[in-house]
């Protein structure tokens, strides 16, 4: 443990501090007498820009300088990964891992790059296409060989979450698994989700009754219905303008 002892002088004080290895060091601390603190500060008072410079001068010569930093400047767009694999800007077409089928990306557009990011997760680097071809572009780690399937999207826990908030709409997620197989699935499942969360109970349940008996499995068709019926019941204006009595 450290011991200080201070002796008082005419002009500081002896201050004995223990160091490492039982080693004790006198250090003499300057203290500056009450007539030379009120001298000093007079002369801060007539020249205060010269203190300030030399006291700016003496805590700019002990720091280093930062590295030069430019951050990049890129334009921001919110993509939905197709059924493909890619995302799309300026009608040019870039991969992306098949694990993020169905799944919003974030797509960064530098002057030479496509960045796409999942969270902060960096997924894919494409070089930019200035012109818009309307083509397709993958890179090597997104091509599968013949007989290795890519990986895909286990749609199994989706299903079992709109069975247990929703479980009326069975018969219609049965036949909308035969009309989208597979992979293809996902997406629609994840919307059918989000609409639950949107739109009230009985209105949805209404409309997916309906999408199913005329075997409608386009869901943009289907939230048209629902959004029709909530105008009809919820938005209703009065055409003559006469206040309700």
């Amino acid at each position: 443990m450290r011991k200080a002892t201070s002796t008082d002088e005419s002009d500081g004080a002896l201050l004995r501090r223990g160091m490492p290895g039982g080693a004790e060091a006198v250090v003499k601390v300057i203290t500056p007498s009450p007539e030379r603190r009120r001298l000093l500060a007079a002369r801060m008072r007539r020249h205060p820009l010269r203190y300030a410079a030399n006291a700016r001068s003496g805590r700019v010569a002990g720091l280093r300088p930062l590295p030069l930093w430019v951050p990049p400047v890129y334009l921001l767009h919110h993509r939905l990964v197709d059924v493909q694999g890619y995302v799309s800007i300026d009608n040019n077409r870039y991969s992306v891992p098949n694990d993020l089928i169905g799944r919003r990306v974030e797509v960064r557009q530098t002057k030479e790059h496509i960045e796409t990011y999942r969270g902060p997760r960096l997924v894919a680097v494409h070089r930019r296409v200035l012109e818009p071809t309307g083509r397709k572009y993958r890179l090597p780690e997104h091509v599968y060989k013949r007989g290795q399937a890519p990986p895909r999207v286990d749609s199994a826990p989706l299903e079992k979450t709109l069975l247990e908030r929703l479980p009326e709409i069975a018969e219609y997620l049965q036949a909308l698994k035969k009309h989208y197989p597979g992979h293809y699935l996902t997406p629609r499942l994840r919307r059918l989700l989000e609409m639950l969360n949107d739109y009230p109970r009985p209105v949805l349940l209404e409309a997916l009754e309906t999408a199913r008996h005329y075997g409608l499995f386009d869901l943009e068709r289907v939230e048209k219905l629902i959004l029709r019926k909530l105008a009809r019941e919820h938005f209703q204006i009065n055409p003559r303008g006469d206040d309700d009595e």
